[in-house]
């Protein structure tokens, strides 16, 4: 859709969802809208979508772009779009900023988070509709048509065994090489793992190199290895909300919860939204992920000595 009209002052692109969760398969409306003054319109295209506005999250529909008057008395006027759109996949998404052509120009309105929440299935309900089992008259062809495959692959599986061993027999029967020592690599503790690599990233300060992307993904995957390490959950496998729904019985504190939270949405937001966080932000990342380590590593065991009187 385009509107056009003459350049002008007062323009504020914006993007505001009517809720920030849903449940899969339900609806919610993104509001789509640009202000500017009354006296003095620039030409303004709107963003165009197919179906789909990021992966995973459709387009239902999307309404002509209207002007709301705001009065007589008032010099400003707002246009907008109703962008209606669902989800059929759990988990959060980051909804990054809309695009406004004005005067040619690109204006981006803020990004949001939407989560969509799988809906839970009533496991104590019992099985309605049983049908009545009924016999089939079968062939012996029948059952070769239908078991011939089972049949070639076990003959192949004994054919692959045979040859195995036939290999096995002759490097077995070849004189052994000495073996050279194993040389096991000293083990070191997810603590220690944790702390070594986040104060590497905080000396290489890779964003200050415009890898802010780079920096954040560092940042989090130590957490994650340390979080698998410490409290034994797959956090490489989870997203950023179940990983803090698995910690809430781990036995840390809400405080420790919360500025892990921040750590993670921010670093959604910077590899999903493209958001672009001031340096502090990214300093701030790397000094709480290493707080957040230090906060929650697990106390050594004091073992008590017995002395002979």
């Amino acid at each position: 859709m385009v509107l056009t009209f003459t350049s002008g002052r007062g323009q504020n692109a914006d993007a505001v969802i009517d809720r920030n969760e849903i449940l899969i398969g339900e609806q919610a409306t993104i509001s789509l809208s640009y202000r500017v003054n009354k006296s003095n319109i620039p030409e303004i295209e709107f963003p165009v979508f197919q179906d789909t506005i990021v992966t995973d999250i459709e387009l239902i529909s999307a309404s002509k772009v209207d002007t709301l008057s705001s009065g007589d008395g008032i010099a400003e006027t707002r246009l907008e779009q109703k962008l209606v759109i669902t989800s059929f996949d759990s988990g959060y998404y980051a909804i990054p900023p809309f695009e406004f052509k004005v005067n040619g120009q690109i204006e981006k309105s803020p990004a949001f988070l939407l989560e969509v929440q799988s809906v839970e299935i009533d496991t104590t309900a019992g099985i309605k509709g049983e049908k009545a089992i009924y016999a089939i008259d079968l062939s012996p062809m029948d059952y070769v048509k239908a078991y011939w495959p089972y049949w070639a692959g076990a003959a192949g599986v004994a054919a692959l065994a045979v040859i195995a061993f036939l290999l096995i027999r002759r490097y077995n029967s070849k004189p052994s090489k000495p073996k050279e020592p194993v040389v096991k690599e000293p083990v070191i503790s997810p603590y220690e793992k944790a702390m070594r690599d986040l104060l590497a990233i905080k000396k290489e300060k890779i964003y200050l190199k415009g890898k802010v992307k780079e920096f954040h993904i560092e940042v989090t995957d130590a957490l994650r290895d340390y979080i698998e390490g410490i409290f034994q959950i797959p956090a490489h496998e989870y997203t950023s909300k179940q990983i803090l729904d698995a910690l809430r019985y781990a036995g840390i504190e809400e405080k420790q919860r919360v500025s892990l939270r921040t750590i993670l949405v921010r670093a959604d937001l910077v590899k999903f939204a493209r958001e672009t966080p001031e340096i502090s932000d990214n300093e701030n990342a790397v000094e709480q992920a290493l707080k957040f380590v230090e906060e929650t590593r697990p106390l050594p065991t004091e073992k008590t000595e017995e002395k002979s009187e």
